[in-house]
């Protein structure tokens, strides 16, 4: 993510592929007909990069980030492959202000029904 006020702002997440990526555009899609009216101009953009987000952003100095990302690969280094399964879908509308969007930027939440502890 970009650059703030002398920090950078990153977040943890798995990127999202193959059927999974396809599954999930099928999930915008229906979230952009609920929130089409609203949302700026009724235009709403699929992700370039699908990812499922498992922190919220976080933020760093220039010289931290490396460490940063060091620190994580060996924490996940060894995690195998597994299954998430998801339940309820929400969509969500950002507060407006700074960032960009301007209160026009939806986000989509699905809860966690399986999987949630690995």
């Amino acid at each position: 993510m970009g650059h703030v006020r002398g920090g950078w702002a990153g977040h943890v997440c798995l990127p999202v592929g193959g059927a999974a990526r396809r599954e999930l555009a099928a999930v915008g899609r229906v979230c952009a007909e609920v929130v089409g009216d609203e949302a700026a101009g009724g235009v709403v953009e699929e992700l370039a990069e699908p990812h499922i987000s498992l922190t919220r952003p976080f933020y760093v100095q220039e010289h931290q980030i490396a460490g940063v990302v060091r620190a994580l690969e060996a924490a996940v280094a060894d995690i195998s492959p597994f299954a998430v399964g998801f339940g309820a879908v929400s969509t969500y509308r950002n507060s407006g202000g700074g960032g960009g969007g301007g209160g026009r930027r939806w986000f989509v939440a699905a809860d966690v029904d399986a999987g949630a502890a690995a």
